[in-house]
């Protein structure tokens, strides 16, 4: 959970290129979890907002 909450802290500071490597850690090291499905969410959006 920390991991999930240090890349959205991320994402709010504009720090992009940091949360999406949190984002990523999260779903690699964590896959069947609550976490990876909120991280992969974020980073679908990321995607989606081009950042």
């Amino acid at each position: 959970d920390a991991l999930l909450k240090i890349g959205f802290c991320n994402y709010e500071l504009s720090q992009w290129d940091q949360a999406r490597a949190a984002l990523e850690r999260v779903v690699r090291e964590f896959p069947d979890t609550t976490a990876a499905r909120l991280a992969t969410q974020r980073l679908e959006r990321m995607a989606q907002d081009q950042v």
